[in-house]
């Protein structure tokens, strides 16, 4: 059974991202500051989940 596809819209500390990685295979968005709109749309496409800040803003 394959892993499941999961967007991470930031770096975060490294004992939570080898959780995520162990369990998902991770799409992690390397920069500071969160993805534009255009970016996290086409990064979910696919995407089984998304992990991301309170802060980000995410909408439909």
């Amino acid at each position: 059974m394959s892993k499941p596809k999961v967007f991470v819209t930031r770096v975060l500390p490294e004992g939570g991202l080898e959780l995520i990685r162990e369990a998902c295979d991770a799409d992690i968005w390397p920069e500071e500051l969160p993805p534009s709109r255009a970016v996290l749309l086409d990064r979910m496409r696919g995407a089984e989940g998304i992990v991301s800040l309170l802060t980000d803003r995410v909408d439909a």
